[in-house]
């Protein structure tokens, strides 16, 4: 058991580094003092929000309100080489939270994420952000077929979360600043244990920023330079691979493993439509259609597409899929994958992948590629 949790808490690790990486693209090096400028910033505020109901299988959750307290800390970048990324003043850093998820089924929460949110109207004292973060979870009271049998939403104590937001920030002064927020929150293990429903809540946030040294945004002239990185159109085949349990009654999980390929073609500076396939072998469905007799193979087949953001070497994708080859239609004919990567060298890519079936994640994988291209 050890050895599980000590595999999955590395690989959400990881996630997490990649994630940082992703960060820290906005403050590459540059011989001008003005483009990498950045300012320390704090900050803290209050959640309160419901739980989705997506489920069936949720019902004894139904009503259920959820607050949290967030402590923030991050880098606002102020400097022209960010300003040119994105036409905006992007913000990156971590935060701290501490959740109630307000049922005794769901118990309480912890959640440790990077994030990164670019910032946009700074000429005027109200100004818009959006914010992606992920990283890990702690949860308390998992599911337990004796004691907690109940909970549908997650089985394991360590998870995965992904929070989308937006928020209108008021300056008061150079330092201070409040902050009125929308967030989706969602916290799963991404298939790796069942049941795995997931627990979705959106919430809304109230609180204040400071920045110790003052925040001073300049205002600039917009970069109208939006040509697409060399070479324009790139292709990448690769490997993925997961372990995942057949049901929830197992403790012993199944390899799944694949080949895919796609590719990319970039339309500006930091995104690409992207068109692939798949070809997975998937062992939890083997031994699944054995132990119920079904006839039929256990692998699928899919075809994507999709679109993903370029920041320096570090790639945010989704992608839409559909299944071209599945006999044992387990799940929805219709699938989306949602990628985090990084690209080691300018070939070798690296990075994670979540793939879900509308709301109810199936699993968590780890991808390798290569890539070719002609300079």
């Amino acid at each position: 058991m050890y050895r599980k949790l000590k595999g999955r808490f590395l690989a959400c690790a990881l996630c997490s580094l990649l994630f940082l990486l992703g960060c820290n693209a906005f403050a590459q090096s540059s011989p001008s003092p003005d483009s990498i400028r950045t300012r320390l910033m704090l900050g803290a505020r209050a959640h309160y929000g419901f739980v989705l109901i997506h489920s069936y299988a949720l019902d004894p959750v139904r009503n259920t309100f959820p607050w949290g307290a967030e402590l923030d800390i991050g880098k606002q970048f102020v400097g022209k080489r960010a300003w040119d990324f994105c036409n905006c003043y992007p913000r990156a850093g971590g935060s701290l939270t501490f959740w109630n998820y307000g049922s005794e089924i769901l118990g309480y929460g912890a959640t440790a994420m990077w994030y990164v949110e670019p910032v946009f109207l700074t000429r005027y004292r109200l100004n818009l952000s959006f914010r992606l973060s992920s990283g890990l979870s702690y949860q308390t009271n998992p599911f337990d077929s004796v004691t907690n049998p109940y909970n549908q939403a997650y089985s394991l104590r360590i998870n995965v979360p992904i929070d989308i937001g937006a928020a209108l920030n008021f300056r008061i002064d150079p330092h201070w600043s409040l902050r009125l927020g929308a967030n989706f929150n969602h916290v799963s293990n991404g298939g790796l244990a069942l049941p795995n429903k997931g627990i979705n809540y959106p919430t809304f946030s109230l609180g204040a920023d400071y920045a110790p040294r003052g925040i001073d945004f300049k205002e600039r002239a917009k970069n109208m330079d939006k040509s697409p990185p060399n070479p324009r159109l790139r292709f990448y085949t690769g490997v993925t691979g997961t372990l995942k349990r057949a049901s929830g009654a197992d403790t012993k999980q199944q390899g799944v493993w694949g080949i895919w390929t796609q590719g990319v073609y970039y339309v500006g500076r930091w995104s690409g439509l992207s068109l692939g396939a798949e070809w997975i072998n998937d062992g939890a469905r083997k031994l699944k259609m054995q132990r119920e007799n079904i006839p039929g193979r256990h692998e699928r087949g899919g075809i994507l597409v999709g679109h993903q953001f370029l920041l320096g070497r570090v790639v945010f994708s989704q992608q839409f899929g559909i299944y071209f080859f599945d006999q044992f239609k387990l799940h929805d004919p219709v699938y989306q994958r949602y990628g985090l990567g990084l690209h080691i060298t300018k070939r070798l890519f690296a990075g994670f992948n979540l793939k879900t079936h509308r709301h109810v994640a199936e699993l968590l994988e780890l991808r390798l590629a290569w890539g070719f291209w002609r300079r």
